[in-house]
């Protein structure tokens, strides 16, 4: 009677023999993937990669088949060195992306601030024919009144009217009388008060004259004069409509 034998666990069996005693079945492997900044990375290590990358993973294999024993982990070390050294260049890729982003973030408040700046040494006027009417702010005591008055170079001393004066509650300073443009005479109180402000610019102190002036209602509530204007360096931007202030 003849034996029947049974080639399927045969081959089995042979193919684990060669599996492991041929070295032409050992691969080594590393992954690559690129996370949401667009950044490589490498690892030997599958737990390391994030789940949201886990599906766009490039699997790299190298067949070690016919080296030695030592050739195998020099290529090992070799590959661990690569590794280490791709870690290491996106670490300072990293790096200089985070510093040339501060930088950016640094030149771009720089020039924030620079704007903001500019736009502070700038007031708006109204522009009438000839006439520039300017927004004044004056303190007096706890009073501060910001009124439109007319910018004259002409006028060696600010004055303003009576309605502004008594907005002010200024009562007592020193009186006398002044000739009017129209030529008639007109009851004056020289007075100090706590400030006038223009914009960014302010004199501490300033003394005003108040006039009682008859006539009709001007559209503006007094002239903002040289002793004012003489402390200052300034330009009339007429195009749009603004003192440019000198820092």
């Amino acid at each position: 009677m003849k034996r029947t034998i049974h080639s399927i666990p045969l081959v089995m069996c042979l193919v684990f023999l060669v599996s492991v005693i041929s070295p032409s079945f050992v691969l080594s492997e590393f992954y690559e993937y690129t996370d949401e900044r667009g950044v490589k990375h490498f690892t030997d290590d599958p737990a390391r990669i994030p789940e949201t990358r886990s599906r766009k993973v490039r699997v790299h294999r190298e067949t070690t088949d016919g080296l030695s024993d030592e050739e195998k982990a020099a290529r090992l070390k070799a590959e661990q060195e690569e590794l280490e050294a791709s870690r290491l260049k996106q670490q300072e890729d990293m790096k200089q992306r985070e510093e040339r982003q501060k930088t950016e973030e640094e030149q771009k408040q720089a020039e924030l601030e620079k704007q903001k700046k500019l736009q502070a040494l700038k007031t708006p006027v109204v522009l009438e024919g000839n006439q520039i009417l300017v927004p004044v702010t004056l303190v007096n005591g706890e009073k501060s009144v910001t009124a439109i008055m007319l910018l004259d170079t002409g006028a060696s001393v600010t004055n303003i009217n009576n309605t502004l004066a008594s907005q002010l509650e200024i009562n007592g300073g020193k009186r006398g009388r002044v000739r009017v443009a129209n030529g008639s005479m007109a009851k004056t109180l020289q007075t100090i008060i706590h400030s006038m402000s223009v914009g960014p610019k302010t004199v501490k102190s300033p003394l005003i004259m108040v006039i009682d002036a008859k006539g009709p209602k001007m559209r503006f509530d007094g002239l903002l004069g040289q002793d004012f204007l003489k402390n200052f360096e300034y330009t009339i931007d007429y195009k749009s409509r603004h003192i440019i202030w000198k820092e």
